[in-house]
């Protein structure tokens, strides 16, 4: 039940603890507890209204916890410029018969802000127009630590820790907390816990049974280390890295479960580092902070004080503990010690330089046939049927005119115009060759010059590479950027394939709005995938000559993704061919290229889906994949499309495969229908 049902709108008034009346304005949002409201008469502070049908006795009593131990966070005023750091509760706010309805809290200007989030990545902060040097994200990383600290002095956490969930100011590198009748919030002789978390930032010793009241604050500290990490090293993940064994889990909750850290000072003979890390370029204080964090267990990890002490000393320019790198200004160092930002880019350069070596020296031998199951009778090979982004023209109604009339015909008829057709082509071409016969030269004669080269083969076509997309190919997410997309993704769909539906709506919200959900792709590579998609079908259907054409095409198309990277249209046909190949690992990859380019692509989420690595995964982005369709007919064209390649070359289990699908609608429905209240 909304606010508005419960006689709660825009132009109701409100009372505050001090009497004051206050009238609600426009919506600014509504969530899973209540609506925010600009209020007429105070410009500076908003209004959250409970929505009718939570518990409101228990958050009356939140909030008055809230207003007795409020945290020492006091808006900054810089160049008359307002800052407000936490969106904490002022006052309490009645109806005019005493009842409760929610707080009062000071503004923020959410459009001056940007998630953490967006500042990891270089690509993402430069297209964001957010700063990317050392030093910001070290001075983001001393603020937020400093924010995390007088929340935990006041004995508040946060709990559900991670940069999609924190915003800050670009100019001023400020934090703004908000939503925080979220968080753990300590009260006289009760504490209201904050149940909700995410599994990549839950700390190891809660994997298996959850987080207690207790640990709520190690918590905080292991979420925060996390985060702390990502951002002195270039957004990586410290559990994510090249495992040594089949004993190392490829998920990161798993690797945070099992301990499984690569970054330490002491080596982890089972897991090694991302070869694009930072971390041996950081000086040996962070370090040993980062083993506290991650490798020498939860009773010695920092706390948010000794890390806003830490990371302080470095973002003070009077300490120069950082420099500038004397190669690329842009750059900027620990001082004394290597620049991390220059050992990433050489390495991600010669990285590409190899890869297209490869590429022009690749022998292009057929691939191997696929043997039967035992016991199964061998199957032939699958053609690929590609699906060109754009419908292909009908053919003019006059060739299909002779195949209608013959089919209306009686069988006698039918046999008396076949005999007809062909006695006038035996005719036909028989006079053809005798006038090929007559202007035929002797032999011995010489060939004219200019009948010689229009003889000759012509050259092989290539693409021309419009001038608008020239410089666009140095965008492409690199692989350590793709293996990132692919851990924030494989997280999406583990909490958005929850049976309640719960967290569905705001997992297709937040990639509605990530930025990389409009069609970025060219008309130029679209139409070069017409193009070459209508060669490949016109190829010989037999075996060894499809089989060659189809590697034309893989090449065409990877070709043109190198100069458009964001045709995710292209990235998805070439994850389905190498699905189509058995290639789970190589087909993920470009499903995840493809939700880079466009993250609401329903497509690559049903792919990334049925690539993941368990069924939690699988099941969260079949639910997204079905939200995300347009319709339902949408929807079953694209589950129909999978059964057959997931269940034959995948080898998932029939009965496995059509359960999911089932509970992925059933979520999908839910959330559609309203049913899923999102926190």
């Amino acid at each position: 039940m909304s606010a508005e049902r419960a006689g709660i709108r825009e132009g109701s008034q409100v009372r505050t603890g001090d009497g004051r009346r206050l009238t609600l304005a426009k919506m600014l949002k509504s969530g899973g507890a209540g609506s925010v409201y600009l209020l007429r008469e105070d410009a500076r502070s908003v209004a959250k209204i409970y929505h009718a049908d939570i518990d409101v006795a228990l958050y009356e009593r939140k909030v008055a916890a809230m207003l007795e131990l409020s945290p020492q966070l006091p808006e900054l005023d810089e160049s008359g410029r307002r800052y407000v750091q936490i969106a904490w509760p002022q006052s309490p706010l009645r109806d005019d018969r005493g009842r409760f309805l929610g707080f009062l809290m000071p503004a923020v200007d959410v459009a001056a802000t940007s998630e953490l989030e967006l500042v990891m990545q270089e690509r993402q902060a430069r297209a964001a127009g957010l700063p990317t040097g050392l030093g910001a994200k070290i001075t983001l990383a001393a603020n937020l630590a400093s924010v995390i600290a007088e929340l935990h002095r006041q004995r508040h956490y946060v709990v559900d820790m991670k940069p999609v969930n924190l915003r800050f100011y670009p100019r001023s590198l400020y934090m703004a907390m908000l939503d925080c009748d979220g968080f753990s919030v300590q009260g006289h002789g009760e504490r209201f816990p904050a149940p909700q978390y995410t599994i990549d930032y839950l700390a190891p010793e809660f994997h298996a049974h959850g987080i207690v009241p207790t640990g709520e604050e190690q918590q905080d500290r292991f979420a925060l280390g996390v985060i702390v990490f990502q951002l002195l090293n270039f957004g990586i993940h410290p559990y994510s890295g090249r495992p040594g064994s089949d004993r190392v889990p490829t998920d990161i909750p798993g690797r945070i479960a099992g301990n499984w850290y690569a970054y330490g000072l002491r080596a982890n003979a089972g897991i090694a580092a991302n070869p694009g890390s930072g971390h041996t370029a950081m000086p040996a204080d962070l370090r040993q902070m980062f083993d506290r964090a991650f490798a020498l267990g939860h009773s010695l990890r920092p706390s948010a004080a000794e890390w806003g002490n830490l990371l302080r000393a470095y973002a003070k320019r009077s300490t120069q503990r950082l420099a500038v790198c004397g190669r690329q200004a842009a750059h900027q160092h620990f001082a004394g010690q290597a620049c991390a930002a220059c050992a990433r880019e050489s390495l991600l350069t010669n990285t590409r330089k190899q890869q297209a070596r490869a590429a022009r020296t690749a022998p292009t031998t057929p691939a191997p046939l696929r043997t039967a199951r035992p016991g199964r009778k061998p199957r032939p090979p699958f053609r690929y049927l590609p699906t060109p982004p754009h419908p292909v023209p009908a053919a003019p109604a006059s060739s299909n005119f002779l195949v209608r009339m013959i089919g209306r015909m009686s069988r006698k008829n039918r046999i008396q115009a076949v005999f007809m057709i062909v006695v006038f082509c035996v005719v036909f071409f028989d006079n053809l060759s005798e006038k090929a016969a007559r202007s035929r030269p002797y032999a011995g004669s010489p060939v004219p010059a200019e009948i010689a080269i229009a003889r000759e083969e012509p050259p092989p076509s290539q693409p021309e590479y419009p001038s608008s997309l020239m410089g666009l190919a140095g965008a492409a997410p690199d692989a350590v950027q793709l293996q990132t997309q692919a851990n924030v993704y494989a997280s999406l769909a583990r909490h958005a394939g929850q049976s309640d539906g719960k967290y569905l709506a705001n997992a297709v919200a937040s990639l509605r709005n990530d930025g990389q959900s409009t069609d970025r792709s060219s008309s130029w590579s679209r139409g070069e995938q017409s193009r070459a998609t209508s060669v490949y079908l016109s190829a010989s259907t037999k075996e060894w000559e499809n089989q060659r054409a189809r590697e034309a095409l893989v090449s065409a198309l990877q070709r043109v993704l190198e100069h458009d990277p964001y045709a995710h249209d292209i990235a998805f046909e070439l994850g389905w061919m190498a699905l189509l190949d058995s290639r789970r690992d190589q087909a993920r990859d470009y499903f995840v290229r493809a939700l880079w380019a466009n993250s609401v692509n329903p497509r690559a989420w049903y792919g990334l889906g049925v690539t993941a690595s368990d069924d939690e995964q699988m099941l969260g982005a079949f639910a997204i994949a079905e939200t995300l369709a347009e319709n339902d007919a949408q929807a079953e064209t694209v589950r129909r499309r999978f059964q057959f390649p997931s269940i034959a070359y995948l080898g998932i289990d029939v009965r496995r495969f059509h359960e999911l699908n089932e509970q992925a609608r059933q979520i999908a429905a839910r959330e559609r229908n309203g049913s899923a209240t999102p926190p």
